[in-house]
C-alpha cells in the first residue's frame, strides 16, 4: 500500500469526532508539545493536530491527558494535555503510533487508537466517554488477537489479502475492567467495519461468545461474518472498534487488500432518487458512542413530509450535540421505481462557497446488498458524524453509493448547522393561584434564549404546540401549530391542525382559511390568538386561543376552568401524532435549504421533551 493511499485512508475514514477549535500556542520541547505550539516552527517531525470529544457530535473534552507511543512497544513518542478539545503533538511521519487517552475515574473512561499511520501533518479525532461504571477501573480494552474464520485461524496482519476463502475475522478482546459487550450506555460491544469506522446502525455486528475470566482478565470473543460484505477489489482497512461496560473505548487499524473477486453489475443504469439532507441542532449531548439510525425513523421520509471545526462549544455550560443525517434511495433509471441494492455508501463534505475538494466523513458499510439501512425504512440513511460543523456554518454535501463494481455520485445538497437555544416556561408562572374570575384570560408563554432565531432571516417557521392537562395528567385542551415567518407576502401566518370530524385533524393556514371565520370570536389578525416576539423571545398564546373548540385536537371543545382543580400546561412539539401525548418533542425552529431541514431543537430525548424548567402546574381558586 503507498504512503500516499495509506495516510488518506485512515486520516478520513474515522467517523466518530473531529473538532475545530482555535487554540493559542505555547512552547514545548522537542516530541513533547504543549497546546499552542508555532507549528511552522515543527523541524523534527510533522505536527500532528489531536482533536477531543465527549461524545459523538458532542463537545470538547477539557483537561484530559494523551500519550502517543510507537506502535507494538511502551516508548513514548510524544504526549500532551488536552485544552478545549485540542492538542498537538509532533512526530516522525511514515510510521504507525497508539494514541492514548488516560482516564479518570469517575469522570472520564480510557480511550485508545492502535496502529494510526502518521504520513503528514494532519488531523486526528478521538472520542472520550464518561465513565460508565464508577466501580469499574480506566484501564481500556485490548485487541489481542485478529484471525482469518476462526481463534485458530492465521492472523490478520499488514497487507493480509481478505480473499474469497476468508468468510469470518475473529477478534479477541481482553479487559482488566470488564467485558467488551454491549449494555444500555455505550451503542454496542464491539463492530468492524472495512474502509471506515463502524456505527451502531453501520458496519459489521458480531456473533459474541460471552466472556470468560482468567486471572482478573476478562476475555470477549468476536466473530464477524464477512462472506456477503461486497467491496470493489483493493487496498483498504480493517477498523475495529470495542467499548467495555465501563466505556472505555479501543480502536485498531489494519490496513489490508481486498480481493474477493465478485461479479457484479456497474452502477450506470442507477440514479439517486429524492436524496436530501437534514441537520438538526439541540441544546444538550446526546451521549452518543455511534450514530443511532433507530432514533431517526422519522426522517424517512421526503424534505416535504416534515412538520415536524470544533467539537461545539458547551452551551450554557452544558455539553451540546448535533445530528446531521442524509437520506436516500437508489433506483434504476429505466422505471425510476425499481430499487437496486448497493454495498454502502461514503458521506463528502466541504464548506459552503468552497472551490476546495469534498472530504470524506463518514462510511456506510452493509454486511451484504440492501436496498434500506434498517429493516421496513424503505430509504438508505446515513450521518455525518464528524462534528467539524460551526455554528451558523453552511455546509455542501454529496454522496457516492457502491457496490464491487462501481460507484454512483449524488447531487450535491446544502445544509447549516444553526444555532442552539433553550426555552423556559414564563407565564402562568409555576404554582400560582388564580382566581375563577380571572381564569378566562389566562395567556401562556414561554422565552427561548436567542431571541434573534424568531426572525424570517433566521428561520422559515417555527413547530410548537400548547397542552394543558388536569392534575392526573388527562388532556384537557391541546393544539399542534406551525408559525410561518413569511408565509409570501411578507407577513406571518399559521398552520394549525383543526380538529373537523375527520379522521385526522386537518391543518389549516389562519390567513386563507379561518380569519374570516374567527372574526365572530373577535380575533381580528394573528397577533389576537398567537404573538413572537423576536426583540425579547417570547412566544404567546393569548387567552382567546384557548376558545377556539376547533384548535382542541387533544380533547375537542373551548378550554373551560373550574374552581378547586391544578392544572399542568407545557409548550412543546408532539411530533408526528396528533393524539399521542407521548410522541413529544420540543418546540423547534426550522429553516430549509432547497429541500434540506437545517432545525435546532429547544431539548433533546435524553433531557426531556419539553422547557429546561419543565412542565408547570396552577391552581384555580373560587
Amino acid at each position: 500500500m503507498s504512503q500516499k493511499r495509506r495516510n488518506a485512508i485512515t486520516l478520513f475514514c474515522i467517523i466518530v469526532l473531529a473538532l475545530v477549535f482555535a487554540s493559542c500556542p505555547q512552547s514545548g520541547r522537542a516530541g513533547i508539545l504543549q497546546n499552542g505550539v508555532n507549528r511552522a516552527s515543527l523541524v523534527n517531525g510533522v505536527s500532528v493536530e489531536v482533536l477531543v470529544a465527549d461524545s459523538v457530535s458532542g463537545s470538547a473534552v477539557d483537561g484530559t491527558e494523551l500519550k502517543v507511543f510507537y506502535s507494538k512497544t511502551k516508548s513514548l513518542a510524544a504526549q500532551v494535555d488536552i485544552k478545549n478539545g485540542k492538542g498537538y503533538v509532533n512526530l516522525i511521519p511514515n510510521q504507525t503510533y497508539d494514541f492514548e487517552l488516560l482516564g479518570k475515574k469517575g469522570v472520564r473512561a480510557g480511550s485508545v487508537i492502535y496502529d494510526y499511520f502518521i504520513g503528514g501533518g494532519q488531523s486526528l479525532t478521538m472520542l472520550q466517554f464518561q465513565h460508565g461504571q464508577i466501580t469499574r477501573g480506566i484501564e481500556t480494552p485490548k485487541i489481542t488477537a485478529v484471525k482469518a474464520d476462526s481463534e485458530t485461524g492465521a492472523d490478520i496482519t499488514e497487507n493480509t489479502e481478505i480473499d474469497g476463502k476468508i468468510n469470518k475475522i475473529y477478534v479477541e478482546f481482553t479487559s482488566s475492567v470488564g467485558a467488551v459487550e454491549e449494555v444500555a450506555w455505550n451503542g454496542y460491544g464491539a463492530k468492524l467495519s472495512i474502509g471506515g469506522s463502524p456505527g451502531s446502525s453501520t458496519g459489521i455486528s458480531g456473533e459474541y461468545t460471552p466472556d470468560t475470566v482468567s486471572d482478573n482478565i476478562f476475555i470477549s470473543k468476536y466473530k464477524f461474518d464477512i462472506r456477503d460484505v461486497k467491496l470493489p477489489d483493493g487496498e483498504t482497512e480493517l477498523v475495529i472498534v470495542g467499548y467495555d461496560v465501563a466505556n472505555n473505548r479501543v480502536e485498531k487499524h489494519i490496513p489490508v487488500r481486498f480481493k474477493k473477486g465478485f461479479n457484479a453489475n456497474p452502477l450506470a443504469n442507477a440514479q439517486f432518487k429524492n436524496p436530501f439532507i437534514i441537520v438538526e441542532r439541540v441544546p444538550f449531548s446526546n451521549n452518543t458512542f455511534s450514530a443511532n439510525g433507530d432514533i431517526q425513523i422519522e426522517t424517512l421520509k421526503t424534505a416535504s413530509d416534515f412538520t415536524a471545526p470544533a467539537v461545539l462549544d458547551p452551551y450554557n455550560g452544558e455539553s451540546s450535540s448535533y445530528r446531521a443525517i442524509v437520506v436516500f434511495d437508489i433506483v434504476d433509471k429505466t422505471s425510476g421505481k425499481t430499487k437496486i441494492p448497493i454495498s454502502g455508501f461514503d458521506l463528502y463534505r466541504r464548506d459552503m462557497g468552497s472551490i476546495g475538494e469534498f472530504k470524506f466523513v463518514s462510511r456506510t458499510l452493509y454486511d451484504k446488498p440492501k436496498v434500506e439501512t434498517g429493516a421496513g425504512w424503505g430509504l438508505h440513511q446515513g450521518f455525518d458524524n464528524s462534528s467539524e460543523l460551526k455554528e451558523n456554518g453552511e455546509y455542501e454535501y454529496k454522496i457516492k453509493a457502491f457496490n464491487e463494481a462501481g460507484t454512483i455520485e449524488s447531487p450535491v445538497m446544502a445544509g447549516k448547522l444553526m444555532e442552539a437555544f433553550t426555552y423556559t416556561l414564563e407565564t402562568p408562572i409555576n404554582r400560582k393561584e388564580i382566581p375563577l374570575s380571572l381564569a378566562a384570560d389566562i395567556a401562556y408563554s414561554c422565552k427561548i434564549s436567542n431571541p434573534g432565531l424568531l426572525t424570517e432571516q433566521a428561520a422559515d417557521w417555527c413547530d410548537l404546540g400548547l397542552l394543558i392537562l388536569d392534575g392526573q395528567g388527562q388532556p384537557l385542551f391541546g393544539s399542534k401549530l406551525r408559525y410561518v415567518f413569511d408565509s409570501g407576502d411578507g407577513t406571518p401566518d399559521i398552520l394549525v391542525d383543526t380538529a373537523e370530524g375527520t379522521p385526522k385533524p386537518v391543518r389549516r393556514s389562519y390567513k386563507q382559511h379561518l380569519k374570516s371565520k374567527l372574526q365572530s370570536l373577535g380575533i381580528n389578525n394573528l397577533e389576537d390568538i398567537v404573538k413572537l416576539d423576536a426583540g425579547s423571545g417570547i412566544i404567546t398564546f393569548t387567552h382567546k386561543f384557548m376558545k377556539i373548540p376547533y384548535f382542541n385536537v387533544a380533547a375537542s371543545g373551548a378550554m373551560e376552568y373550574k374552581a378547586g382543580v391544578n392544572y399542568q400546561w407545557d409548550i412543546q412539539d408532539w411530533g408526528e401524532s396528533p393524539y399521542r401525548l407521548t410522541d413529544d418533542r420540543a418546540l423547534r425552529i426550522v429553516k430549509m435549504y432547497g429541500g434540506a431541514q437545517s432545525r435546532t431543537m429547544g431539548n433533546n430525548s435524553p433531557s426531556g421533551s419539553n422547557a429546561v424548567n419543565g412542565r408547570f402546574t396552577f391552581t384555580v381558586t373560587e
